[in-house]
């Protein structure tokens, strides 16, 4: 079984009978939507929610390769997944407790680990894995990148080293390690400290000293745009006869028409290793989208001398800027989730969200500073997203701040509330500041993000006579939780648990978090 992202009236028939033709809510399940379901669905269906890991993981390659989208209509995206699937599994198994379940995933999430350190995923060959498509993340409409959008960068995400793909592969590396433990494999425990310690490492050049960035994939450096170009004729010479410093990539813009033009695009230049280099490109190497197509240089320019575009007509327009990658978005923040980073940059994180992230309605995806911000994400980037803020309000958990994870979800929740009351359906997303749904109506990405409800509340009910409990309690009013006959409930006053049996537990509202038995 699988899950589907929307439930319409129009949706589930197929004419071909064979699903190829359903829509995008329906094609597959996405990772950052397995996250969220899977865990939701685990202390009340485990067997399901292990059936989506496993799904990912039955279409997996004998090289580790894993599609980010796998259907039950044997739809693939044809990229590789999110590496998320481990941190998904350790989750699974501390609601079900199925050490079973844990030993049978494990090699292959190890498989699918080093799958992502593969020689074509890294193309400077640094250890430190690119994304290949924006579409990856989960979310393409990054304002440094999002392609084919006219408020985006358009930037080649292949040409930049991210930190929320180090966030993700940390946090892999980390939850393979306690698997590895938890089963008993002490070699790969040493193999995944190494990767760890590789991979902090890494996480560490993306720290300006203030917070983690962006940086170009080659270069290193972090440079902030300019404008090279604006709106020159089509089909003109331009002689540019520009100085870089740091040395930078072109983004190449053209306007205008209404179909794809066949076109060869010269850049003479000077590389960032002093070479003299002319780059060449053809209406093949740019996205192209309604009147516009961009294009990222391969290379690093220190001087750029000349841009020429053949094939163009006067109703054509070329734009030329350079490579900015100081926008503040969420990804800076993904290393707040990832568990192995120091206490003082986890602080400045936290402040850091508090200060430019955080909305009424819960956490934004970029910076409310960036001029780019949309609340509506109509004209740019914005909305509040329940995967994203599960991400931060773990993260947030993770480095003892469950006093602000309380805050951030009960946010959500009262906007999720107020909408599922008056339209009777959540929604894909929703706005920041008001109480309204965005994106997509009746999608499961918009459901309560049950799994961080009960990370913050303090509850696994695991079966009838397991239960893990306690740790500080923020919620505010009491909150009773009922599963396997179990009640658990959590108060100001401390924590009382009944049994199945009948048997009764109290702790005190200081007591850690601990696993109490049933000892009837």
């Amino acid at each position: 079984a699988s899950f589907v992202e929307t439930r319409q009236p129009e949706h589930g028939f197929s004419p071909r009978g064979d699903g190829t033709d359903h829509p995008r809510s329906w094609r597959g399940q996405t990772p950052t939507t397995a996250y969220l379901t899977a865990l939701a669905i685990a202390p009340v269906q485990p067997k399901w929610a292990w059936g989506v890991l496993k799904n990912y993981l039955a279409i997996q390659r004998p090289d580790g390769w894993i599609d980010w989208r796998p259907g039950l209509a044997g739809q693939k995206q044809g990229l590789l997944s999110l590496p998320l699937l481990a941190r998904l599994a350790w989750g699974l198994y501390q609601y079900t407790n199925d050490s079973a379940a844990l030993r049978d995933v494990y090699p292959k999430l190890g498989l699918f680990f080093e799958r992502w350190f593969a020689s074509e995923l890294d193309a400077d060959q640094d250890g430190f894995p690119e994304w290949q498509s924006e579409l990856q993340t989960g979310y393409p409409f990054f304002p440094t990148f999002a392609q084919g959008l006219p408020w985006g960068q358009n930037a080649d995400i292949r040409a930049v080293e991210t930190p929320d793909l180090l966030a993700y592969l940390l946090s892999e590396a980390v939850s393979l390690r306690e698997i590895a433990y938890c089963i008993g494999d002490p070699a790969g425990e040493q193999h995944l400290t190494e990767r760890i310690t590789t991979l902090k490492a890494a996480l560490d050049t993306l720290w300006n000293g203030e917070r983690y960035t962006y940086r170009d994939r080659d270069t290193h450096a972090t440079p902030v745009g300019r404008t090279l170009l604006e709106n020159g004729r089509g089909d003109d010479e331009h002689f540019l006869a520009e100085q870089l410093d740091p040395p930078n990539r072109l983004i190449v813009q053209i306007n205008g028409g209404v179909d794809t033009p066949k076109i060869g695009l010269y850049i003479d230049g000077v590389t960032s290793s002093g070479q003299k280099v002319r780059e060449v490109a053809d209406s093949t190497h740019f996205v192209w989208s309604t009147g516009r197509g961009t294009y990222t240089t391969k290379h690093a320019f220190q001087q750029v001398d000349r841009v020429h575009v053949e094939g163009l007509s006067r109703v054509f327009t070329v734009s030329v800027r350079t490579l900015d990658l100081t926008w503040f978005d969420i990804n800076a923040l993904l290393p707040l989730w990832s568990v192995e980073i120091a206490p003082e940059r986890a602080a400045r994180l936290v402040a850091d969200l508090q200060a430019q992230f955080l909305r009424p309605n819960g956490v934004t995806m970029i910076s409310t500073h960036d001029p780019r911000f949309d609340p509506q994400a109509a004209q740019g980037s914005a909305g509040v997203h329940p995967y994203w803020l599960t991400l931060i309000g773990e993260g947030l958990i993770e480095t003892g701040h469950v006093d602000l994870a309380t805050d951030l979800l009960q946010r959500l929740i009262n906007a999720q509330v107020t909408v599922l009351t008056r339209d009777k359906r959540f929604y894909e997303f929703y706005h920041p500041d008001e109480p309204r749904g965005l994106g997509e109506p009746g999608s499961v990405k918009g459901i309560i993000p049950v799994h961080l409800l009960m990370r913050v509340l303090g509850v696994r009910i695991q079966s009838k006579k397991q239960v893990w409990t306690g740790g500080a309690y923020h919620w505010g009013k009491a909150v009773s939780v009922t599963q396997y006959g179990v009640t658990v409930t959590r108060s100001a006053d401390g924590t009382h648990i009944e049994f199945a049996s009948g048997n009764v537990v109290d702790l005190p509202p200081t007591a850690e978090w601990q696993q109490v038995l049933d000892e009837a």
